[in-house]
């Protein structure tokens, strides 16, 4: 987010598209099925004047990745020393108004400054077998995109999920929240597992690097 507050922007990259309805109807036939013929790269951004989006999914042709490298069509992530950088050659979607922003392309730079790391993945169920990582809670952000016409930079958080199965096989429902704090920034994972069991994560990370634990607050229904 902007460090005005007016802009933002979300970008997941997805080997294995969970919001893909082609790769649930090709896993639904059985048999094995490639993640990686369902990939996208999902960049949301928000501004005063309109919401755009973009969710491409690509094949496996498309997909080349490395231990420092990610490229899902003419879009890519790499790492240039300590610094993440994203570059975006994408089409918006066509049920939101891209024309608003003057444009139906999402194509610029984003660079992630962390300002922390976190070495550890965290285990999301008791069998290991879904892997939350927030592998850098604290970052500085540089957002310069051409298409459409903005630049801004604040405060943002880059995180890592993998799992050995379907999510619907272990988890009936799960929430997520993040928020930047005075002295730092705290996460909070809530997840619940089909046998009705919750688990709740809970990391307050600071300037210095510390990690502790967060006690997750009590829920409480949303107000219309």
């Amino acid at each position: 987010m902007s460090d005005d507050g007016r802009y933002a922007i979300s970008l997941i990259a997805m080997l294995g598209s969970v919001f893909s309805p082609f790769y649930a109807r090709a896993r639904a036939t059985g048999g094995a099925i490639d993640p990686l013929e369902h990939s996208a790269l999902n960049v949301s951004l928000y501004s005063p004047r309109a919401k755009v989006w973009s969710l491409n999914e690509r094949g496996r042709r498309e997909v080349h990745r490395d231990a420092s490298s990610l490229t899902l069509g003419a879009s890519s992530l790499h790492w240039e020393r300590d610094t993440l950088v994203i570059s975006l050659a994408e089409r918006t979607t066509p049920f939101l108004p891209a024309r608003v922003l003057g444009d139906e392309r999402i194509v610029g730079t984003v660079r992630v400054h962390p300002r922390v790391r976190v070495d550890e993945p965290h285990a999301l169920d008791g069998a290991g077998a879904h892997l939350w990582w927030s592998a850098a809670p604290l970052c500085r952000v540089e957002v310069e995109l051409t298409h459409p016409n903005v630049r801004w930079s604040g405060e943002g958080y880059h995180d890592a999920n993998a799992g050995d199965g379907p999510l619907e096989e272990t988890f009936r429902a799960w929430d997520w929240s993040r928020a930047t704090t005075p002295d730092g920034s705290v996460i909070l994972y809530d997840a619940e597992t089909l046998d009705g069991a919750r688990a709740l994560h809970g990391r307050r990370v600071t300037a210095d690097g510390r990690v502790e634990r967060a006690e997750a607050p009590r829920r409480a229904a949303r107000s219309s």
